[in-house]
């Protein structure tokens, strides 16, 4: 899956995991023929958001400002393709000075994720209305039908 384009000049990865996964993200990116910037390791797991920040700060050391491109290492990318456009389409919109989540579409009340909440625009991208951080089983549930069909799992 290649991101590059014209416009878009994509750098070599600086991807941040833990300690105990930083050889086998190496050699899977090694296998995948992609050099590594850099890797930071996080103390424990779960510390997404101080990772993140020096994330940024380190992609700020260049003296550009970049887009970033934060992707969890968990996900399934089933249509590369859609996934290429949306990426490009996403990358043009925080271009443009916007912050950009890609999310999918729920189809059950889960615990384990955030949900966006969206509206549709003429052209393929939603615009955020509101975040709602992981819901309580028994709202979820209960409201599921109603409150979450405009809604946007997002993992957080």
């Amino acid at each position: 899956m290649n991101l590059e384009t014209k416009e878009i000049q994509v750098a070599n990865p600086l991807i941040v995991t833990g300690e105990e996964h930083r050889f086998l993200a190496a050699e899977q990116l090694r296998e995948s023929g992609i050099e590594l910037s850099a890797a930071l390791l996080e103390p424990i797991g779960r510390n997404t958001a101080p990772a993140l920040t020096l994330a940024a700060m380190a992609a700020l050391e260049s003296g550009n400002d970049p887009i970033l491109v934060v992707t969890p290492a968990d996900q399934t990318v089933s249509n590369a393709a859609a996934f290429t456009q949306a990426m490009h389409e996403g990358i043009r919109e925080a271009a443009g000075g916007s912050i950009v989540i890609l999310g999918i579409a729920p189809d059950r009340a889960e615990t384990g994720y955030g949900y966006i909440q969206a509206k549709s625009t003429a052209d393929s991208l939603k615009r955020d209305l509101c975040f709602e951080p992981k819901v309580p089983l028994v709202r979820g549930a209960a409201n599921w039908g109603f409150q979450y069909q405009q809604h946007y799992l997002t993992t957080t």
